[in-house]
């Protein structure tokens, strides 16, 4: 186990270890990776609802964007839940054969 001495304001020394460290570390990720799919898949649906409500948004340039926003959607929705699971297990949760169903996930939703 990997340690680390502190100078705390008491002028005591106190111990941390590299694996609360990690823990935090994952943890944070983790925590990252959900926030990014909220907001993503949220203002990224919202993009969808708006252009299908409004007529105007109907022009050729904006089928661009309403394209962009379907992927990224798929892409949330398809590959981020095994990242996050990932994360708060503190390693690769779907052993070797997840990797390519990770991967297939992720570009089969952008090609």
């Amino acid at each position: 186990m990997d340690t680390t001495l502190t100078y705390d304001d008491a002028n005591n020394f106190t111990t941390t270890s590299a694996e609360d460290t990690d823990e935090v570390i994952y943890w944070f990720y983790g925590g990252y990776v959900i926030l990014i799919l909220v907001v993503g898949t949220v203002q990224n649906t919202l993009t969808l609802v708006i252009f299908a409500m409004d007529k105007r948004l109907h022009l050729f340039h904006n089928f661009y964007i309403v394209g962009l926003a379907v992927a990224d959607v798929g892409m949330g929705l398809s590959g981020h839940w095994m990242i996050i699971v990932s994360a708060f297990h503190k390693r690769w949760y779907f052993g070797h054969n997840g990797t390519p169903l990770l991967h297939f996930l992720n570009y089969s939703t952008i090609t």
